[in-house]
């Protein structure tokens, strides 16, 4: 059984690297990705920003592990499946590599290398004959399952979308499945928090396929993830019979986006989406003291910060004003980071 108290306390200690509150704000003066680059991985050959993006993902992944090497039973399932998503990354850009006919340096590019048992046998599976071969022979049922629910339009039209989507869903479900399968305070908290994830990727998922790649709904309908606590069909299809996008992130609850004061534009809501999720962890990180709900706190905490790093070398990498940069995070209030 695993020992909670230890996890959690090295959790606590693990909080204190982050780059949040000031300590991220500073990062916003960086000037260069090769600047930026020497503070973040000072000890790597980083000469590009999706370099430096793979290296950031790549020690937020390692760093995460080290977590799991301390978990047993349905704590070690549930990170282990958390952090699976970086896998389904992995394999998008397999899938778009393959489509485009990409060589083995395009593919070293772009993908993350992680540790077992997420690792993929990506030159083995980017030999596939056939992207039937391919989908096929992904090691993990669950997402292969997903996968093979695009594989049709993929053939019929050479789109990815549904291929990507299904894997999507088959995580996000799997996800929900192994959250609800704990007890307890640990299931309220960990549901608390998947749920804002469905939330936001149900959302996100109609707006981006309606007004993005003009996909009507009913094909996406059954790519849908499990409804979260905030967003019901009633909501999707208000959303989904908006008129532009920018009416449709405004018809997204207030509790989600967190924003009751004035109606947000598409280009904000996801990220509007995504720092009342930052909220509900930062809170539950610290309430829930002697559970799992801490440790799952801590991996939504983790993956704000990895999503700031990135979005940041984004803006440096175009030359954006450091105001810019920092305008564009996901931040807490200064009172809500007690003791980072």
């Amino acid at each position: 059984m695993s020992n909670l108290d230890f996890i959690v306390a090295k959790v606590r200690g693990m909080r204190g690297n982050l780059y949040e509150g000031e300590r991220l704000r500073r990062l916003c003066e960086f000037s260069s990705i090769e600047d930026l680059a020497a503070r973040l991985a000072p000890h790597e050959p980083i000469g590009s920003a999706v370099a430096l993006q793979r290296s950031l993902t790549a020690r937020h992944v390692d760093e995460l592990h080290r977590i799991l090497r301390h978990l047993d039973g349905w704590e070690a399932e549930m990170l282990t499946w958390m952090l699976r998503r970086h896998q389904v990354e992995n394999l998008k850009v397999l899938l778009r590599a393959w489509a485009a006919k990409a060589g083995e340096e395009t593919l070293a590019a772009y993908t993350v290398e992680l540790p077992p048992p997420l690792d993929l046998p990506m030159k083995k599976l980017a030999a596939s004959a056939s992207m039937e071969e391919l989908v096929a022979a992904i090691p993990v049922e669950r997402i292969k399952e997903g996968a093979l629910l695009g594989l049709g339009d993929f053939e019929e039209s050479g789109r990815l979308f549904f291929i990507e989507a299904g894997m999507d869903k088959a995580y996000l479900n799997e996800l929900h499945n192994v959250a609800g399968q704990a007890a307890g305070d640990t299931r309220a908290h960990v549901l608390k928090l998947v749920m804002l994830e469905l939330d936001i990727y149900n959302v996100m998922s109609v707006i981006r396929a309606l007004f993005n790649y003009s996909i009507i709904f009913n094909k996406i309908r059954p790519f849908l993830a499990p409804f979260g606590a905030s967003v019901a069909m009633n909501i999707v299809d208000d959303v989904r019979n908006a008129p532009d996008p920018d009416t449709a992130a405004s018809l997204i609850p207030a509790s989600l986006t967190g924003r009751h004061n004035r109606p947000l534009s598409a280009n904000e809501v996801e990220s509007a989406m995504w720092n009342t999720l930052y909220h509900v962890a930062n809170r539950l990180y610290y309430t829930a003291v002697l559970d799992f709900g801490a440790v799952a706190a801590f991996h939504y905490v983790k993956r704000i910060e990895l999503a700031n790093l990135v979005r940041i070398s984004e803006c440096v990498r175009y030359g954006e004003s450091g105001d810019t940069v920092r305008h564009k995070l996901m931040q807490l209030p200064a009172t809500e980071l007690v003791g980072v």
